[in-house]
């Protein structure tokens, strides 16, 4: 009797120890981090996901799912309840989408946001945001995989109506008849092996001239180049003469001043210079005059010329006599 009161004794004490325990793991165990609620509207399946599922941001972490239901208002909408951070940057552009978790088939929730509406959204309880759930890189593999098989089904179709027994025909027709032109190729093919291996001298002199163009070519371009050197040095001078101030132009004042000079001495020096010598010959005509009278009568300079008589007076010598010399009486 002992013994069975002291195993019952026993029995409740365990079950009570583990009763605290999983009291005290579920005390130490809660999250006391406060969060806020989201909506997930899902057009399409949400395979995969299961409450407690992640939230993440972009990468990081900012929540679990907490339930997971049909939309009362609509049934082919599932709502996908999340709590996340109160930091968590919700604006009108943020999306979710499906993401799988390895190769265990399980997913978990991916929040982003393009950019495009930068104003944050406040969501609580009595007013939840709603964010579209995109469907999940499975789903769009899925289906475009029925849009590929379709595609893929419609164009078999179309290859057994081509692929009947008359195309069957025509197309073997014309496959013979392609074998048949690539015998007669390989013939052909055989016969210019001779008429190449000829060709081929030829063509390495053709080469060969083709380089000496190309080389007369760069000569020619190189000598062109020198010339349009040269060209642009004979302009450079040109322009040098010809701006204002510069020989050129020099030489043509220059010129003009001579001609002005030229004008000048003809139109006034060269006049005075005859006048000058027409009265220098006067002079010399008079001095000549004056040495001639000194000459003939020396007399003449003390006591100047005597006048020679003239008829009825004394010492008139007579007409047709010899006159006697000037200054005698």
């Amino acid at each position: 009797m002992e013994n069975r009161s002291h195993a019952l004794i026993a029995g409740l004490f365990t079950l009570a120890l583990l009763i605290a325990a999983v009291m005290a793991g579920l005390w130490f165990g809660r999250d006391r981090v406060e969060r806020v609620p989201l909506v997930l509207v899902a057009e399409g399946g949400v395979g995969g996901l299961l409450p407690q599922a992640a939230v993440r941001f972009r990468g990081m972490a900012v929540g679990r799912v907490a339930t997971i239901g049909f939309d009362p208002k609509d049934t082919g909408r599932i709502l996908v309840n999340v709590q996340v951070l109160p930091t968590t940057p919700i604006t009108g552009a943020t999306w979710a989408r499906l993401a799988q978790q390895g190769v265990t088939g399980l997913a978990f929730i991916e929040l982003d946001d393009d950019g495009s509406k930068p104003g944050r959204l406040t969501s609580t309880a009595e007013a939840p945001v709603y964010v579209p759930l995109r469907p999940g890189p499975i789903e769009e593999i899925m289906k475009r995989g029925t849009n590929i098989l379709a595609g893929l089904e419609k164009t078999l179709g179309q290859v057994n109506q081509v692929l009947d027994g008359d195309n069957r025909d025509a197309i073997r027709r014309t496959l013979d008849d392609v074998s048949l032109a690539a015998r007669s190729l390989r013939q052909t093919s055989e016969q210019l092996g001779p008429v190449v291996a000829e060709i081929a001298p030829t063509m390495r002199e053709v080469r060969k001239t083709v380089v000496q163009a190309g080389q007369a070519a760069a000569n020619a371009g190189q000598t062109a180049n020198e010339v349009s050197a040269l060209a642009r040095s004979v302009k450079t001078v040109t322009d040098s003469l010809a701006q204002p101030g510069g020989p050129l132009d020099q030489a043509t004042r220059t010129m003009a001043e001579l001609s002005w000079a030229a004008s000048r001495l003809a139109g006034d020096t060269l006049p005075r210079i005859n006048n000058l010598a027409t009265e220098g010959a006067r002079a010399a005509t008079t001095v000549e005059r004056a040495a001639r009278a000194v000459g003939d009568s020396p007399r003449s300079v003390l006591f100047g010329n005597t006048p020679q008589p003239g008829p009825g007076e004394p010492g008139f010598p007579g007409f047709g006599a010899t006159p006697a010399p000037r200054g005698t009486r």
